[in-house]
């Protein structure tokens, strides 16, 4: 019996890295008042681009900008691109903004040039950039919202060691080159590097 709680132990602890590894976590609420956020005597106007539209983490993310929004009177726009994390797209995406130039884009980084050197055309006309989810630590000025990835690697290194002496680990990660989850995924390796608890895959 020792053996199997042991055994129930192990996949619970697991499951844990595994939700929290793919969600987001510890996200910030950041509050205004609408006569904070006028230009001019003018509405903001914000575009969001998320990577795709669900029920979890982005979906939760979009009805909380939508909401927002109509309670403080700003104009916003959300777009979608139509295959999920389709870098290009969302390029294009950013691109689109430039043309309709909004106060602020609020938006995930991704590790590619094109979408970088996009980024940078939308900051040079004057669009202020917000991310979220994942940051792009070398970019100009901008606002990150979102998690301390390498930290919450960590976290679940340590919470994983609390549970269980000895454990092979698969760790599920649905998009390899995403900097965020591999920011994660490097705080778990470097907690239990000692330890007796090994990655065997990714």
């Amino acid at each position: 019996m020792k053996g199997v709680s042991h055994m129930k132990k192990s996949i619970i602890t697991l499951c844990a890295v595994l939700v929290l590894l793919l969600s987001g976590y510890f996200f910030n609420i950041i509050n205004f008042n609408k006569d904070s956020i006028r230009i001019n005597d003018k509405s903001l106007r914000i575009t969001a681009i998320i990577p795709h539209d669900d029920t979890g983490y982005w979906g939760i993310l979009k009805v909380g900008l939508e909401d927002k929004a109509e309670e403080l009177e700003v104009s916003l726009k959300v777009e979608i691109p139509y295959s999920n994390y389709d870098k290009g797209q969302i390029t294009e995406l950013v691109k689109k903004s430039i043309a309709t130039k909004p106060d602020y884009l609020i938006l995930p980084a991704i590790d590619d040039q094109d979408f970088k050197q996009a980024l940078e055309e939308a900051y040079n006309s004057g669009i202020e950039i917000i991310f979220v989810d994942t940051d792009m630590a070398d970019f100009q000025d901008h606002l990150y919202v979102g998690t301390d990835n390498y930290n919450l690697g960590v976290k679940l290194g340590e919470c994983l060691l609390s549970n269980v002496d000895t454990a092979n680990v698969v760790i599920m990660s649905a998009i390899p080159e995403a900097s965020n989850l591999n920011e994660r995924i490097s705080g778990i390796e470097d907690t239990i590097k000692n330890s007796n608890t090994r990655i065997v895959d990714i």
